[in-house]
C-alpha cells in the first residue's frame, strides 16, 4: 500500500496559489520558501511540497502580457519526509541552474542579415538562423524594442546542421523573410530576432543597422529618377559604383553609392547625397567629373556604333579615354553637302587638374588640335578648313585663303550640319562646331540652372549657354549667357562682296568687343558655378559666333 502511493502521481494544481485537496494533511501542507530563478526570459518560481516530495515551479512569460503556468518538472526530488528540507533544497538548486545550462549549452540564435553595424535599403532580407536542443518554437521580430512580427522558421541550412551536428533538427534552423527597409525612417535602427524554444527558454541577437534610400519609398513607372545625365563610376579601392547627377522627379540630383552586398547577393544602396556637395580641391578641378562614364548604343539611319565615353582623374592629370561617337540622335550622313561617314576614333586626351590662366590667350582648332571635348568624347572644333581667296575662289577643304569660312551663322554655304550643329570629317569623326544640342536633350536641360558639358585643352570647364546674371553669385538668376563677339561695322575693302556672302560668313566678319557681351576673347569668364562654388574661370558654349572658344585663355 505504502509502494503504490508512492508511485501514485499528485494531482495536479489549477493554480499554484490554489488550495489543494489531496491525500496529504492540511497540517502537512509546508511549503519551502519561492526561489525566484532568471531563465531568460521567464522569471520561473519554483517552490516544493514536502507532503509529495513534487517540485513545481509558475513561469511568467515576459513576452505577450503575463501568463501562469503550473508545470511539474521532475519526479519527487526526496521522500515525503517533512524533515527532508536540505534535500529538497539541493533539488531546486538543481533544477535552477539546469535551467542556465540548458540556455546557455543548447539554446542560439543568430541573425544574419541585417548586417550589425552596416547599411540596409530597399527590398532586401531578415533571415538568420537559430537551434535548441529542445526544439525551436517562434522566432519573433522586434525593430528598435518593439514587437513587429514573426517569421517564418525551418528554412534548410546544412552549414548549421555541420557545425552542430549534435543538435536535433538543426538542418532544418533556418527563418527570414523579405523586408523592405524603404518603409523604415532614415537613420539608425536596432533590430532583434529572438528564439523562443518548445521549453519557453528564450535567447535574443541584435544588430544595429543605418536604412538610407531616396527620399521617397515608391517612384510609380511614369515619374521614377532618370540616369539621363548621370555618370557612373567604379571606385576600385572601394568596391563601389558611384551614379552622380541622378536626376528625380523634382529635378533634385543626388549621388548614389552601391556596394555588393553578400548577404543579399547584389548591389545595395550604401549613400545618398546631393549632387551639389562635391567638393572641388582648391586649386583643382577634382573631383568634379572625374568619374563620368558613359555607354549609349545607337541604332540610328547613320549610326548604329555604341558610344563609348570614360573620364578618370588621376595624381595632376584628367585623362579622357573615348571613341568619339555621339550619346544622340545624328543627322543623316552621309549626305550631299557632306559625304563622310561617322566612324569610331581613338580619343586619348589629357587635361591638367590645376588648370592656370595664361598671359595671353592661344588659339586652338584645325591642325593645332582641339579646343576641348564634350563629355561625351566628341571634340570640340569650331572652325572650317573652308576659305576664299577671291569672291570666285572658294573652297570648303583649302584653309589657305584670306577670308575663313564659318560653318554657322550664314546661308552661302552648306556644310552638311545636323540639328547639333555638327557634321563629320573625312576621317570619320563627328565634332561640334555649336551649341551641342542633342547632347543638352539627353541631360535635360531646360535653362533652370548651369551644365557642365565639358572640358577645355587648358583642364578648366566649359558650360552650355546658361549662367549666373552675377557672376559672383550664385544666388542670382539664371540667364542666356552672350558672347563679346559682334560684326564689324566696316569690312575691309578687300572683303568678298557683301551682296553675295553676307556679314557673318567669315571669321574675319567678327571681331571681339570688350564689354559688349558677358565673356572675354575667349568665350570665358571667372564666377561662381554649381560646381566651383568659390569660383573658377569657366568657359561657355553660345548662341552665336564664336559658338565654342577659339582660343584657351589657360596655359598648355
Amino acid at each position: 500500500m505504502n509502494g503504490e502511493a508512492r508511485r501514485r502521481s499528485p494531482r495536479k494544481l489549477a493554480t499554484p496559489l490554489e488550495k489543494r485537496s489531496s491525500d496529504c494533511a492540511a497540517s502537512d501542507q509546508e511549503r519551502l520558501p519561492w526561489v525566484a530563478v532568471r531563465c531568460l526570459p521567464d522569471l520561473s518560481f519554483f517552490y516544493a511540497s514536502s507532503c509529495d516530495g513534487f517540485a513545481r515551479t509558475i513561469r511568467i512569460r515576459l513576452n505577450g502580457g503575463l501568463a501562469l503556468k503550473q508545470e511539474k518538472l521532475m519526479a519527487r526530488l526526496w521522500p515525503r519526509h517533512p524533515k527532508s528540507g536540505a534535500l529538497r533544497y539541493l533539488g531546486l538548486l538543481w533544477l535552477a541552474l539546469s535551467c542556465f545550462t540548458v540556455a546557455a549549452q543548447d539554446l542560439k540564435v543568430v541573425l544574419e542579415e541585417p548586417v550589425d553595424g552596416e547599411v540596409a535599403s530597399g527590398i532586401s532580407n531578415i533571415r538568420g538562423w537559430a537551434i535548441a536542443s529542445e526544439g525551436i518554437s517562434t522566432i519573433e521580430i522586434f525593430i528598435d524594442g518593439q514587437f513587429a512580427f514573426t517569421v517564418p522558421y525551418g528554412g534548410e541550412r546544412k552549414d548549421v546542421e555541420n557545425a552542430n551536428p549534435d543538435v536535433a533538427n538543426s538542418l532544418n534552423s533556418g527563418f527570414g523573410q523579405t523586408w523592405n527597409y524603404g518603409l523604415m525612417a532614415k537613420g539608425t535602427h536596432t533590430l532583434t530576432a529572438r528564439a523562443i524554444s518548445n521549453t519557453g527558454n528564450i535567447t535574443e541577437d541584435s544588430h544595429q543597422f543605418t536604412v538610407v534610400g531616396l527620399p521617397e519609398s515608391f517612384y510609380p513607372e511614369e515619374n521614377s529618377p532618370s540616369l539621363q545625365g548621370a555618370s557612373v563610376r567604379v571606385e576600385e579601392q572601394e568596391e563601389q559604383l558611384i551614379i552622380e547627377n541622378l536626376k528625380l522627379p523634382d529635378d533634385e540630383l543626388l549621388t548614389i553609392v552601391l556596394a555588393w552586398n553578400v548577404a543579399s547577393q547584389g548591389f545595395q544602396i550604401q549613400s545618398v547625397n546631393d549632387y551639389d556637395t562635391v567638393t572641388p580641391i582648391a586649386g583643382r578641378t577634382d573631383p568634379v567629373g572625374c568619374y563620368y562614364a558613359d555607354i549609349t548604343e545607337n541604332n540610328q539611319p547613320s549610326l548604329n556604333i555604341a558610344s563609348n565615353a570614360s573620364w578618370s582623374c588621376g595624381t595632376s592629370d584628367r585623362d579622357l579615354v573615348a571613341n568619339g561617337i555621339p550619346d544622340h540622335e545624328v543627322g543623316e550622313f552621309p549626305n550631299p553637302n557632306n559625304p563622310n561617314a561617322i566612324s569610331a576614333q581613338d580619343v586619348r586626351e589629357t587635361f591638367t587638374l590645376a588648370p592656370s590662366l595664361a598671359g595671353a590667350p592661344t588659339y586652338l582648332g584645325g591642325p593645332s588640335g582641339p579646343s576641348g571635348y564634350v563629355l561625351n568624347g566628341v571634340k570640340i572644333d569650331p572652325g572650317t578648313a573652308g576659305s576664299c581667296f577671291s569672291a570666285n575662289n572658294c573652297s570648303l577643304s583649302n584653309p589657305r585663303g584670306d577670308w575663313h569660312i564659318e560653318a554657322l551663322g550664314q546661308s552661302h554655304f552648306d556644310f552638311g550640319d545636323d540639328e547639333n550643329n555638327a557634321h563629320v570629317q573625312p576621317g570619320g569623326a563627328y565634332h561640334y562646331h555649336g551649341m551641342p544640342e542633342g547632347f543638352l536633350n539627353k541631360l535635360g536641360a531646360t535653362g533652370n540652372d548651369m551644365v557642365l558639358i565639358g572640358w577645355a585643352s587648358d583642364g578648366f570647364p566649359i558650360y552650355a549657354r546658361w549662367g549666373y546674371d552675377d557672376p559672383d553669385s550664385a544666388d542670382s538668376d539664371i540667364r542666356v549667357i552672350t558672347s563679346s563677339y559682334q560684326l564689324r561695322d566696316d569690312p575691309p575693302a578687300d572683303r568678298p562682296s557683301t551682296d553675295l556672302y553676307e556679314l557673318g560668313t567669315f571669321t574675319e566678319d567678327w571681331e571681339y568687343q570688350a564689354g559688349s557681351g558677358d565673356l572675354d576673347e575667349c568665350n570665358g569668364r571667372f564666377g561662381v558655378t554649381p560646381d566651383f562654388p568659390a569660383g573658377i574661370y569657366h568657359y561657355y558654349a553660345t548662341d552665336t559666333y564664336p559658338y565654342f572658344q577659339r582660343c584657351v585663355s589657360g596655359s598648355l
